[in-house]
């Protein structure tokens, strides 16, 4: 009996001392294939950890934008000074710049009374004016924000070790809560004929898109492009009733210039990748899968085995690291016509493999393609827009193509980020104008921005829109 229980036991740590021997090896193996990956990204230049990427020189608060109160207001509390209920969702057309996406303030000004916004005794003259007054908690921080403006420099302080799950960017909050108060202003002075605020309400916009692009993530950057979307909305009404001067328009468009949300997006990318590998550094570790664990049971405890190799890990990791590489070759503007047709066709595939780590991937990434893209025709859209307004008041009417921009109003005329073609413009009724991308299709729908991509197989035009310049009404 006692040699059949030496046998047993020999056995046993035989078995045991073979899967331990086992786990060596494979997290070996595992460590291996990871460091002659980051080898590899590192010859070529890539950066996937915070320690690799030197940190920014230091801003006197004087000199910093992001060091006003507000700002910091917003960094030590989620209750800021511009966190509101919005009484009625916006009303405008959210497909952009086409069709109607002027806001009902009629509704505005009996949604602001419902909700004691305004009061009763002040619910006098026009809508617009009676919106102003239901919007006047907002003339502090905003001429806070105005002051602000004026420092050089924009640093907030971040603390981006928590990687993809603890790194928090108040400041993206602030902007998202005021984005359609300031649209509301703009369209209420332009409604009253008061110009300079209208354009006072414009330079908002623009100050709190240079906070944005202080920001180097990728959430950061989504924020920017749907902001720019706002600013766009209102440079079109602005630019229809043609009431700012040649000096403001150009002043206008040579920031537009700057924008260059193209390489804004590729460096947003590049941060996203290194806050994908902290995260996963950190987890693989630990040995800690709890944040990604799927919702079976069956799924959870093979998820829950997987985790404690650290093989495993490094896959998942290189995977998403390659699929990063991958979404890199398509940069310039080949790169993006080729990913423009695979998103339409949806045959966008990257190379990470199929793992609960896809939480971490660059499926995000991949999507935020989707908003580069339009961001970048309306960008190149509204530059032409401003050049054909500058046009029209030094030659008395519009060009008969883009290229009579050049180069007295523009370097050269911007290129349609769906086909690299230049943007397709002609002249409609006397004074009005078609301007338009011919959006992830890539077939010219002749400036119809109502085609279905549901009941076809297209989808619309990205159409910026000019009618008749508009002529206010005499006092």
């Amino acid at each position: 009996m006692k040699s059949l229980l030496r046998k047993w036991w020999f056995w046993l740590l035989l078995l045991l001392s073979g899967i331990a021997g086992w786990f060596l090896y494979d997290n070996w193996v595992g460590a291996r294939e990871w460091a002659a990956y980051a080898d590899d990204a590192h010859r070529r230049g890539v950066k996937l950890f915070l320690a690799e990427v030197p940190p920014p020189p230091p801003v006197p608060d004087e000199q910093n934008f992001a060091a006003t109160p507000l700002w910091k207001a917003a960094g030590e509390s989620r209750e800021s000074l511009w966190k509101i209920a919005r009484p009625l969702p916006a009303v405008r057309k959210p497909g952009g710049l086409q069709g109607p996406f002027r806001p009902d303030l009629a509704a505005w000004r009996a949604a602001l009374l419902s909700a004691g916004w305004l009061a009763p005794k002040d619910n006098t003259g026009s809508d617009a004016e009676a919106v102003l007054r239901g919007l006047e908690r907002y003339e502090a921080p905003l001429a806070e924000l105005r002051a602000g403006a004026a420092r050089p420099e924009v640093r907030f302080s971040t603390d981006w070790r928590g990687g993809v799950f603890d790194a928090s960017e108040r400041q993206l909050q602030v902007v998202s809560s005021v984005l359609e108060p300031i649209f509301l202003r703009f369209e209420c002075h332009l409604s009253l004929r008061q110009f300079p605020e209208a354009l006072q309400d414009c330079q908002d916009l623009r100050s709190l898109i240079r906070a944005l692009e202080a920001s180097p993530s990728l959430m950061g950057h989504f924020q920017t492009m749907n902001t720019r979307r706002t600013l766009y909305l209102m440079l079109a009404e602005a630019l229809e009733a043609d009431v700012w001067s040649d000096d403001t328009v150009r002043d206008i468009e040579a920031s537009l210039a700057r924008w260059d949300s193209e390489a804004r997006f590729w460096s947003a990318l590049a941060w996203e990748r290194i806050l994908v590998n902290e995260t996963l550094e950190r987890m693989a570790q630990a040995r800690d899968a709890y944040e990604i664990l799927p919702d079976g049971f069956c799924e959870r405890a093979y998820t829950g085995l997987q985790s404690t190799r650290l093989r495993w890990w490094r896959e998942g990791q290189i995977a998403a690291n390659r699929g990063f590489d991958q979404l890199a070759g398509f940069h310039g503007d080949r790169g993006l016509v080729q990913l423009v047709a695979q998103l339409h066709h949806g045959t966008l595939r990257t190379s990470w493999i199929a793992t609960p780590l896809e939480t971490f991937t660059p499926r995000r990434c991949a999507y935020a393609f989707k908003w580069l893209v339009p961001d970048l025709a309306r960008t190149r859209m509204a530059r032409v827009a401003c050049a054909l307004t500058r046009y029209r008041h030094a030659r008395g009417g519009l060009p008969a193509t883009l290229a009579e921009l050049v180069p007295d109003f523009l370097p050269q005329v911007p290129l349609d980020p769906c086909t690299a073609q230049p943007l397709i413009y002609r002249r409609t009724a006397p004074g009005s104008y078609l301007l338009y991308s011919v959006g992830l299709d890539q077939t010219d729908d002749g400036g119809d921005s109502n085609v279905n991509p549901t009941t076809t197989n297209g989808s619309p035009d990205w159409v910026w829109i000019a009618r008749q310049p508009y002529s206010p009404a005499k006092p």
